[in-house]
């Protein structure tokens, strides 16, 4: 053991001043293989950011294709309208509906319906010629198609809870 550790660290002394062992071009200065490395970190960091970027724009463009289509079109108003009719008119996948839904506006397809039918409600029920309407007769202009969702909603509203 006495006589293998002086040619141990001889070797590792060697080893460590011989740039060629640390290096994988050697012709290459210190310097220059630093430079390259940070170019090639910014590259991929520009690159991550690109494909981040891509992932979450759609996302957006459809949420905001969505909240177009429904109040230019008022598509709440049609009492059937599915999840399927709504990704037939954004001539998009369902899934991808879903998921802009889901992610981008933090609610489910009934939600958002029933969002814009309680914000057509409350407008109806602050215009003053509605005065003679029963709040269900308002429910139903709204175009709600159940006196339980309605009043189920109407009692969260009252309540200041999120729909």
């Amino acid at each position: 053991m006495a006589i293998a550790t002086p040619y141990i660290y001889l070797a590792v002394y060697k080893g460590v001043l011989q740039p060629t062992i640390w290096q994988d071009q050697p012709d290459i200065q210190k310097e220059t293989a630093e430079k390259k490395i940070h170019e090639a970190e910014e590259i991929e960091i520009a690159t991550t950011d690109q494909k981040t970027k891509s992932k979450t724009e759609p996302g957006k463009t459809r949420r905001g294709k969505i909240e177009v289509l429904m109040e230019k079109e008022k598509l709440y108003q049609e009492t059937e309208l599915t999840l399927q009719q709504l990704a037939q008119k954004l001539n998009v996948p369902t899934y991808q509906v879903s998921q802009a839904l889901n992610e981008g506006m933090k609610k489910n397809f009934y939600d958002l319906i029933n969002n814009y039918r309680v914000n057509e409600a409350k407008r109806l029920l602050c215009d003053i010629t509605n005065r003679n309407y029963t709040i269900f007769s308002i429910g139903f202009e709204a175009w709600f198609n159940s006196k339980t969702t309605f009043t189920t909603l109407v009692k969260c509203w009252r309540l200041n809870i999120a729909i």
